[in-house]
């Protein structure tokens, strides 16, 4: 069984000694109940990572020495952005856990007319902050040590104008779609989304 694995917000800590952050130090202390001695993991979310040893537990505290770099888990060489339409909380939180942890660099979530959740201004920010720890959590599971940007909430058509004339960007939608994202011939200049 691999050490549990713990984030930590960059920089990781230099020198032989760290202490976890207080809800990682909570979740190894009082759910994982690990004790003086157990291996532990630590990643910054940049790739970087550190094998480390509990070595002590003082009420919400958790120390850790030893700390020694590991070679963590490559990150594929293809960059993906996932594009996901809003959908209701628990199918998107679903959606990020899974696209983080198939290895998505970026996730959108994008707001399309049929778009069962409609998000903005602080209810955006608050689900925002709600996936970035579903994607720290499945970083954590997955043994990956890079999180994925998360960017804001926004419309489709919005989203589509930022991101269409991208350099080497390549797009997969439904084959089947009647609406295109090519030029029409009709129009000169028009293109259908």
């Amino acid at each position: 069984m691999s050490a549990p694995r713990f984030y930590c917000p960059p920089p990781l800590p230099q020198g032989a000694h760290a202490e976890l952050p207080p809800e990682a130090a909570h979740h190894a202390s009082r759910v994982l109940r690990l004790r003086v001695g157990d291996a532990v993991q630590i990643f910054d979310g940049l790739g970087n990572a550190l094998d480390a040893t509990i070595s002590t537990i003082q009420g919400k505290r958790v120390l850790l020495d030893n700390l020694q770099t590991c070679m963590g888990q490559q990150e594929p060489r293809l960059h993906i952005l996932l594009a996901q339409a809003m959908s209701t909380s628990e199918k998107m939180d679903w959606v990020v856990q899974k696209a983080t942890e198939l290895g998505a660099t970026e996730i959108a979530p994008v707001q399309t007319q049929r778009s069962v959740a409609r998000l903005s201004g602080p209810r955006a920010d608050k689900r925002a902050e709600h996936w970035r720890n579903v994607t720290v959590s499945a970083c954590e599971q997955c043994g990956r040590n890079t999180l994925p940007q998360l960017h804001a909430p926004q419309e489709l058509g919005t989203w589509l104008n930022e991101v269409r004339h991208a350099p080497d960007a390549k797009f997969i939608l439904l084959p089947a779609a009647p609406a295109t994202c090519k030029p029409s011939p009709n129009r000169k200049a028009a293109s259908r989304c």
